[in-house]
């Protein structure tokens, strides 16, 4: 995950490229089911990229992924 990591953050970082955005933020979902408690040194990281997407003004079709997205916090 550490190598794969900076390729996921540029792509959520990418809010311009909006299909690129909406790719990693269903990477993202994928990853934390996936991965489960083992995403949880990344989740501040990530948790703060999402927020920062939707508080920029983004592509309507980017947002609808994120309604689909579930918290990854460990149990």
């Amino acid at each position: 995950m550490q190598e794969f990591y900076k390729y996921l953050e540029m792509g959520l970082q990418n809010f311009e490229e909006y299909q690129v955005c909406a790719i990693s933020v269903g990477v993202v979902d994928d990853i934390c089911r996936a991965l489960d408690d083992k995403i949880a040194p990344f989740c501040d990281r990530i948790m703060s990229l999402l927020l920062s997407n939707l508080s920029k003004v983004l592509c309507a079709s980017v947002k609808v992924f994120f309604k689909g997205i579930q918290v990854c916090a460990p149990q």
